[in-house]
């Protein structure tokens, strides 16, 4: 079969609902069974809190870090099959959620959501099923997260992307993934 020239999946919903736990089990199947050079873009949130600079964190600031973490991530991945555990949805989403940036930063994040998803040959969407119990001051309200969840399904609806649903990081639901990711690499 031959290699495309790059496949890039996104796996996409609110905070808790299993994105980084599908993406490295989906990330480990198509290695494993392609034998071929895959690339787990995971752990944004991390890479985002190390940029935190001082002790004010606006929404704002919080989604524009995540949006230019998601844009640089994309710039550099190198492997012909890249998984994404987040997209730039997810920052739209919250934003727009949110209310937090100026319109023609809204703007700006749109148009470049749209070119990312562009790109996206496959995007998983998991849902908000149940409230995770907030254990820290980084959690979301299970309000928020169900504000969110909706508003990825609006948003990728008015860009024209198709959502793959996933009924969580079940083994199950990773093995049907991957059937969608090998007729993927097969047609691209």
């Amino acid at each position: 079969m031959p290699a495309p020239t790059r496949l890039i999946i996104a796996v996409t919903g609110a905070q808790g609902t299993g994105k980084s736990t599908f993406a490295r089990a989906l990330h480990r199947l198509v290695r494993d069974e392609l034998c071929q050079d895959v690339e787990l873009l995971t752990d944004i949130g991390a890479v985002v809190e190390l940029q935190r600079q001082g002790a004010s964190w606006t929404a704002r600031d919080r989604v524009l870090a995540f949006a230019a973490e998601h844009m640089r991530r994309e710039r550099v991945a190198t492997a012909p099959i890249v998984i994404l555990d987040r997209c730039l949805l997810d920052a739209l989403a919250y934003a727009s959620v949110l209310g937090c940036l100026q319109t023609d930063e809204h703007k700006a994040l749109l148009r470049a959501a749209a070119v990312s998803l562009r790109r996206v040959a496959l995007a998983f969407r998991l849902r908000v099923t149940a409230d995770y119990p907030i254990t820290g001051a980084a959690d979301e309200s299970p309000a928020l997260r169900r504000r969110i969840d909706d508003a990825i399904e609006v948003l990728a609806t008015s860009l024209g992307v198709t959502l793959r649903e996933v009924a969580g990081a079940a083994s199950d639901s990773v093995r049907a993934a991957y059937g969608q990711v090998l007729t993927c690499y097969g047609s691209h």
